[in-house]
Order: C-alpha cells, then structure tokens, then sequence
C-alpha cells in the first residue's frame, strides 16, 4: 500500500445456510440491526452493532460455519445477559481467560463463532 493509501473500513462477510433464520438470530439473539438487503430473492444482507457492520452472504459462494469474529465489548457482563435472555446459542459460556480476556462466544444459525469480550487489565 502506498503512504497515500488507508483502509477506512472492514466489513467481514460471514456465509450463511439460511439468510432470513441470520438476519432473525442476529437481530433478536444478538441485538443487530439490519442495515440493507440485497437482491432478488434476497441472498446477501447487512447487519451492524453499534456502527461494525457484517454482511451475511446466502449466496452459496463458500462453505459455511467455519468464520470467526470477535468484537470487542463494554459491560460485556450486561450483554452477556441480553445474549442469554433472548436465546443466543452460547457455545462457551462467560468467563475470565488466563489470556487476561473476559470473554463468551456464540454460534450462528450456520455454525460461524461470535466471540464476544473485554480485556481484564485495562493499564497496558
């Protein structure tokens, strides 16, 4: 990349069995809002949270369940709880890591991992 060139923005693109069943799970089970759709029968989708934007990918271009993303969360222990409360499919629960990480992950619909988590020393 040249010194005048930047990346201002990634969008991680997650493929998906089903894109109504992920456009449903991230937005009841995870919060997400849906940001666009695309195409006609629908097969590629935005989702955000909190201004980080997936595009979940129904096109059958590649193989799914095998991506992994984590983000990076305040008052994960607050989220965490929502996650819980509306059915997300956690796959590790909550916990403090020896890699001095608080973190939980969930699965997709598709079988893609979402981890979810804060550092536990912030003085770095």
């Amino acid at each position: 990349m040249t010194q005048s060139a930047k990346v201002t923005l990634m969008n991680p693109v997650l493929a998906v069995n089903d894109l109504q069943l992920s456009l449903e799970y991230f937005q009841n089970a995870l919060g997400f809002t849906v940001t666009w759709i695309w195409g006609e029968p629908t097969i590629r989708a935005g989702v955000a949270l909190d201004g980080f934007e997936l595009q979940l990918d129904a096109s059958g271009g590649g193989p799914t369940g095998i991506s992994v993303i984590f983000f990076h969360v305040t008052n994960l222990d607050e989220y965490y709880e929502s996650c819980v409360s509306n059915g997300a499919n956690i796959e590790l629960e909550i916990a403090d890591r020896s890699f001095n990480v608080r973190d939980f992950r969930v699965l997709d619909p598709s079988g893609n991992r979402l981890g979810f988590g804060a550092p536990l020393n912030t003085e770095q």
